[in-house]
């Protein structure tokens, strides 16, 4: 048998402008802009250590959590299924003894907002969220 397993963010999908956009509007409420360079820099690690690599005061890190959290559905549209990535999945799906599953630091309500409208998560047997 062989077994293949994904991430999702940066891997799978295109998510980067979802989180950046979404932190970027968060952040100019509470005065503090950064140029999107400075903040693609932070995506791929936890949300509070982007806030604190990019440090924003500890009294303001739990409200800009929660803000930044609320405001990623804004900019759900900017989600992006990477190029060819359906067409590999679909094979990889169509080979005998394959299994395919997915990793991610995602909980299960970003899973459902990010993976299931895109239709990806019918090419996956085991999902591992942690």
């Amino acid at each position: 048998m062989k077994t293949f397993i994904f991430d999702i963010d940066g891997t799978l999908l295109d998510t980067e402008a979802m989180y950046m956009k979404a932190l970027d509007r968060v952040l100019r409420q509470h005065g503090l802009a950064y140029p999107y360079e400075t903040l693609s820099q932070t995506f791929g690690i936890t949300s509070l250590d982007a806030l604190k690599q990019l440090k924003v005061p500890a009294n303001m890190l739990d409200q800009v959590l929660t803000e930044w959290s609320q405001a990623i559905p804004d900019f759900q549209s900017t989600v992006k299924v990477y190029d060819g990535i359906q067409n590999m999945l679909k094979r990889l799906n169509a080979a005998p003894g394959t299994q395919v599953a997915i990793m991610t630091s995602k909980q299960q309500y970003e899973f459902k907002r990010d993976v299931t409208p895109l239709g990806l998560d019918q090419y996956f047997s085991e999902f591992v969220f942690f």
